[in-house]
């Protein structure tokens, strides 16, 4: 590259993506295939809740994600629990800590991130919807158990203890913040 560089060559590339024929996307009514790459999810999260302390577990985790061609169905089956685990995590116990321009939790010691203890019971319903380009019609699955999964935390929280949670981790002190400020459903 070096040398291409050196001999006066360009130093941008510009290129534009032009979808495969097949992919029509009418923009003035919004019908079409505007995204046929995504993945799509449904998560519900069934949680207990303490009534003492608003401590938050859950108990089961449901998720229906459909990614496309399975190409391999146990890496894809576990990628969806370890993502739904991890969105868990972000949904009820991770929590970065910031005063004064440091990071007050900056170790995992103060930083709390899921176990396998933490873990609910989970199911994982995978659908096919291949598209019908490479790599042999596979859509994205590596981010797409974090999408839902916080909302559907929230939405369990307040199904069931009537308290709407706006702000994650929903830690038992904004469970309580919630109460006070008139959440309540």
């Amino acid at each position: 590259m070096l040398d291409y560089l050196e001999a006066g060559g360009e130093a941008e590339h510009h290129v534009r993506h032009e979808p495969p024929k097949w992919q029509i996307f009418d923009e003035e009514h919004y019908h079409g295939f505007a995204y046929p790459t995504y993945s799509y999810a449904a998560q519900v999260v069934d949680a207990e809740v303490d009534p003492d302390t608003l401590e938050v577990q859950a108990t089961r985790a449901t998720v229906v994600a459909e990614v496309g061609r399975i190409i391999h169905e146990v890496q894809c089956r576990g990628q969806v629990e370890g993502g739904t685990l991890q969105g868990l995590g972000w949904a009820l116990l991770e929590e970065m800590k910031v005063e004064n321009g440091h990071y007050r939790n900056d170790r995992m010691a103060t930083y709390i991130v899921p176990t396998i203890l933490d873990a609910p019971e989970m199911e994982v319903e995978l659908m096919e919807a291949p598209w019908e380009g490479p790599p042999f019609g596979a859509k994205g699955v590596g981010e797409l158990p974090m999408d839902g999964i916080a909302p559907a935390v929230c939405a369990a929280v307040e199904n069931a203890v009537g308290i709407a949670v706006d702000r994650i981790p929903a830690t038992p002190e904004r469970i309580l913040d919630g109460a006070d400020e008139g959440w309540a459903s």
